[in-house]
């Protein structure tokens, strides 16, 4: 059973831990771009933690945890936790617990790129067909929480370390009176 298919609550004070492919390596169309983009990993810069936000909204209520992020494979994966409380958080966790799995979205600030108008050319350990921008130089600025994002081979799942008390989930821990 893959343990981030189910979502439980946080048991003890714990946050709800995140984890998943916050970038495939792939070609994305992004609002402004006139081709498609593929972000070189190659040529990101990512930082020791990073704010996981909810809708790319760049504001206090909008950042709904943190996040390390690490280049694997040709993608880019992430794990975390969602350390905000309220309303956007909980409907995350509470719709990660019904069943929907959530995308993802970069952010990142691109400091170079070129538009690649013939050919092939391998990125991420992928080929691609032109024509397309190649963004060879970037920097991660946060990940975003989405229902639909601009690149469909991403994901992530919520779930909870739970601690078992009793003689099994659904009783709880028998407290001696005092």
């Amino acid at each position: 059973m893959d343990e981030f298919l189910e979502i439980t609550a946080a048991a003890g004070g714990k946050k709800p831990k995140v984890k998943g492919v916050a970038y495939s390596g792939g070609k994305m169309r992004l609002y402004g771009w006139s081709r498609p983009v593929v972000v070189d990993l190659s040529g990101l810069t990512v930082a020791e933690q990073v704010p996981l936000l909810a809708n790319h909204e760049n504001h206090t209520l909008g950042r709904v945890g943190v996040v390390n992020a690490a280049v694997d494979g040709g993608c880019l994966k992430i794990d975390g936790e969602i350390v905000a409380e309220g309303e956007v958080a909980d409907q995350i966790v509470a719709q990660g617990k019904a069943g929907a799995e959530w995308q993802l979205s970069i952010g990142a600030e691109v400091e170079a790129a070129e538009l690649v108008e013939e050919g092939k050319r391998t990125i991420n350990g992928s080929e691609h067909d032109a024509p397309f921008y190649h963004v060879t130089k970037s920097t991660l600025r946060e990940v975003s929480v989405v229902a639909v994002g601009a690149d469909k081979s991403t994901h992530m799942q919520v779930t909870a370390k739970l601690e078992l008390k009793g003689n099994s989930i659904m009783e709880p821990e028998k407290k001696n009176p005092e």
